[in-house]
């Protein structure tokens, strides 16, 4: 379905993507599911994110993310900066 110029992959309907994200483990990837869930639903971008409180950039994003690398492209990246001075082991 096209939106503002951005295809969305219809592997998964707009429902099992609300289904997996009652599943997520973690808020943001769900929060993106849920968004491009409303998008599929037929919402414009704006009013899709709104719903899940995030703007339609980072809904454009996500709809990127999860066209190229699936569900997998919906979880957060890691975060760049100073590397940790402590291993695992001696954190514990």
């Amino acid at each position: 379905m096209p939106m503002y110029g951005i295809k969305i992959c219809t592997a998964l309907s707009a429902a099992e993507l609300r289904r997996r994200a009652g599943y997520a483990k973690k808020r943001r990837p769900g929060m993106r599911m849920r968004a491009i869930a409303n998008a599929l639903d037929g919402y414009d971008r704006k009013e899709a994110a709104r719903l899940e409180g995030m703007s339609d950039q980072a809904l454009r994003d996500a709809i990127k993310r999860y066209n190229e690398d699936g569900l997998a492209g919906l979880n957060d990246r890691p975060k760049p900066g100073r590397p940790r001075k402590l291993d695992a082991a001696r954190e514990a």
